[in-house]
């Protein structure tokens, strides 16, 4: 009986994997060049939660990145330079991002303290 079960199980996530990907289309993505701080902090969103600090070119500040990169894994104490897709959802939930990312590429990987990080309160 469990294996009937299972088997039911997995079609659901299946067929729910697809239809989320079909409600929610694709307008346009781009390739974009990270910098992921050294360090995390605590965000709020819709509740506080841990983000990644990154920053889209050199010159700037260090900005609080609420959206999660799929298939990265981020280790604490790196500074890491990647090649990301983003991708704006047509339609997005309200509680979430325009924005998905996926990893292309791992430029760097780097052990460094990064410089400039906020203390750990909220960006405006």
């Amino acid at each position: 009986m469990k294996p009937i079960i299972d088997s039911f199980c997995l079609a659901g996530f299946l067929w729910l994997t697809i239809a989320c990907r079909s409600f929610c289309p694709i307008v346009q993505s781009v390739t974009l060049d990270l910098t992921i701080a050294s360090e995390t902090r605590i965000g709020y969103g819709v509740g506080p939660q841990t983000c990644m600090l990154v920053k889209y070119s050199s010159g700037e500040p260090w900005q609080y990145m609420y959206s999660e990169i799929e298939g990265f894994e981020y280790e604490s104490g790196y500074e890491y330079r990647l090649v990301v897709l983003r991708a704006e959802r047509k339609n997005p939930p309200q509680d979430a991002s325009r924005y998905c990312f996926s990893l292309k590429k791992i430029l760097s990987k780097k052990k460094v303290q990064s410089v400039g990080l906020p203390g750990n309160e909220l960006l405006h």
